[in-house]
């Protein structure tokens, strides 16, 4: 590197420049000058950061943070100039620009990635209120700080209105939210080549176990048997029958359709086949972009059918109000209010919204219950993972099974026992007041014991499958272990 200050002027009446320049190698090894400033210290650590940024890029390795922050806060003309000179990559100009036209370009390009559109509007609100309150102008005010407290404020304060009030803080899981779209716009930004590395990127959100506001039950199946019963004699309410009504409960309970995949159901998405019935949500609405094809019950099949009778295949197939998606909950705490369950005094009482543990009943609520009765009914951890369409069994299991202590219990019982019959008087004690460690040192102990004789072939599967079955019998009529059949309404 070369620090000097160019001369002007005739040969002989030459005068040195103002301004410094420093002469290095660019990462091709072509020596290149860039035009510094007045002051020779400055220009030097200029030309130190301007050639560190050269063998970076020559070793096809990313600067470190602090020289990736520099680089963004330099003027927008320096940062073209060795742009153009092959020191840092074209596309790192865009960095001075202001953060908010790189939020719009994320924005479009998720819009074009054929993301939901609620989602894509829920991250650009997100973004917007962080960019907003941690000041950020540019790619190179972001940091983690900034974003940590910004995030802490939300959560302990609220976001303050323009009338100087604070809105109701958010829970952990929203504020994971926030951090999540920010970590993904900045994921972007490095992949486009605005910005060169992520300071979020080993960062994890917090655990949202600890501050749930918003936690679902599964009903019973006898609350969604008599839930169903409920709306299909129930009247009309907001332009929508009883029948229509009980049916997407059963969608929901019997298939485990979300909402937005209710609304959107056609009737040629319904194939009637007596040999299998089966329900496809189109790729357009699941949620993971993936055609599902859904096995039906043929009750299910039997009474979905006039509903699809001498209808277009582009029909809908409930015909439900365009607003039923965003407002299914209103239609199911109406059916709710006047559904009747008996409960263990005998008296009838209806099935709560929300119970005495803050647990609420919503639509989705009842895909829950999709799950937990599947997981009852003792089918298959993977069959039930790929009924409810999940990526990860984790998920299945951890979040929508909603598993009580009663199934704890019954799922012991469904294990052979260990002592059965006279074997169980014989067992002694082997604790304080049993015998002591000496008594099991003679010649009857079981080191110095002969070897046990080994039982005839196929005589361990027969013990173990008869205990396995009169427990599962026991467990069945002392927990209550519902076994698998339709809920359609009573008539």
């Amino acid at each position: 590197m070369r620090v000097f200050r160019q001369r002007f002027g005739p040969e002989g009446h030459a005068r040195p420049s103002r301004v410094w320049y420093v002469e290095i190698k660019n990462p091709k090894g072509v020596r290149v000058r860039v035009r510094a400033n007045t002051d020779r210290d400055a220009s030097a650590e200029l030309g130190r950061r301007l050639e560190k940024l050269a063998q970076l890029k020559g070793s096809g390795l990313e600067p470190p943070l602090d020289l990736a922050r520099w680089v963004a806060d330099l003027p927008p003309k320096t940062l073209a100039r060795i742009a153009r000179l092959g020191i840092v990559a074209p596309s790192r100009v865009a960095a001075g620009r202001p953060i908010t036209e790189h939020v719009r370009e994320f924005i479009q390009s998720l819009r074009a990635s054929n993301c939901a559109p609620r989602y894509v509007q829920n991250v650009a609100t997100q973004l917007d209120d962080v960019c907003e309150g941690c000041g950020w102008r540019t790619l190179a005010d972001v940091d983690r700080s900034s974003l940590e407290r910004y995030l802490h404020d939300l959560r302990t304060v609220g976001r303050l209105t323009e009338d100087g009030e604070h809105e109701k803080p958010i829970s952990v899981k929203t504020s994971n939210h926030h951090f999540a779209s920010v970590k993904a716009f900045l994921n972007w930004a490095v992949e486009r080549g605005i910005g060169f590395s992520n300071p979020l990127a080993r960062v994890k959100g917090l655990n949202a176990d600890v501050d749930q506001r918003r936690i679902r039950r599964a009903l019973t199946f006898e609350e969604i048997r008599a839930l169903v019963g409920a709306a299909h004699s129930g009247p009309d309410h907001k332009g929508v029958s009883g029948a229509t009504r009980a049916m997407a409960w059963r969608l929901c309970a019997e298939c485990g359709l979300r909402v937005g995949e209710l609304a959107a159901l056609k009737v040629g998405d319904l194939d009637l086949d007596p040999s299998g019935p089966t329900l496809t949500v189109p790729a357009k609405v699941s949620k993971n972009k993936t055609e599902a094809r859904l096995p039906l019950r043929p009750e299910l099949a039997r009474d979905l059918a006039p509903y699809a009778a001498g209808k277009h295949p582009s029909a809908s197939l409930l015909d439900l109000p365009t607003h039923f998606k965003d407002k299914a909950t209103r239609w199911l705490r109406f059916d709710l209010a006047r559904t009747r369950v008996v409960d263990e005094d005998g008296e009838a009482r209806e099935i709560a919204y929300r119970d005495a543990s803050e647990r609420v009943a919503d639509v989705h609520a009842l895909r829950s219950s999709f799950v937990t009765q599947l997981v009852r009914s003792g089918a298959n951890a993977r069959a039930v993972q790929v009924l409810a369409r999940h990526s990860d069994p984790r998920l299945t299991l951890n979040t929508y099974a909603r598993l009580g202590q009663h199934d704890e219990r019954a799922a012991l019982a469904m294990l052979p026992s260990l002592v059965d019959g006279p074997a169980a008087s014989s067992m002694r004690a082997t604790g304080t007041d049993g015998p002591s460690a000496s008594s099991y040192t003679g010649k009857n102990s079981p080191r110095n014991s002969p070897p046990e004789q080994s039982l005839p072939a196929g005589t361990c599967e027969d013990v173990r499958g008869s205990s396995r079955s009169r427990d599962a019998e026991s467990a069945s009529s002392r927990f209550g272990v519902v076994t698998a059949v339709g809920i359609e309404p009573t008539t």
